[in-house]
This record gives C-alpha cells, sequence and structure tokens, in this order.
C-alpha cells in the first residue's frame, strides 16, 4: 500500500470510529429520563449548609486560633500549613 491509501484507510477509520462515538451518547441520552427537582429537600439541605456556617463563624469567634506559617510546598514559598488553638 501507498503512503495515500495508508492515509485513506487512517481518515476511514477515524471516521467511522467517530461516528460510531458521537452515535451513541445521543441515543442513550433520549432513554434517560430526568431527575424532578425536590424542592423540599433542596429546602432542607440548604438550611442545614446555613445553620452549620453560623455554627462555623460563632466557633470562629469564641475560639482563638494561632496560625503559623513555614516554607513548603513543591517549590520553595510560604504557605499557612499549620493552625492550632491558641
Amino acid at each position: 500500500m501507498s503512503k495515500t491509501l495508508y492515509d485513506q484507510f487512517f481518515l476511514i477509520v477515524l471516521a467511522a470510529i467517530l461516528a460510531l462515538t458521537l452515535s451513541v451518547p445521543s441515543a442513550t441520552a433520549q432513554r434517560i429520563k430526568s431527575a424532578k427537582e425536590n424542592v423540599d429537600r433542596i429546602q432542607q439541605w440548604n438550611n442545614f449548609a446555613d445553620g452549620l456556617f453560623l455554627i462555623h463563624q460563632k466557633r470562629l469567634e469564641t475560639i482563638k486560633i494561632k496560625t503559623s506559617e513555614r516554607l513548603g510546598g513543591y517549590c520553595p514559598s510560604s504557605y499557612k500549613l499549620e493552625q492550632s488553638p491558641a
């Protein structure tokens, strides 16, 4: 086979693979039913996250944290690597 024949064969195989690859996901996506939005569950999780954030803020206000820096990481630069209660 000549070089151009190899190139043509390669392009045909590549086109076939792309055609098969791109057609399968679209056919699969049509069969999947979309999930319904559960507004009550979303509100519960949002309330939980808001409460957790308030607890976090309150603890940051009441507990003193000592932060120290030292060189570390992949290249020598300063990172805040250590945090502990004061």
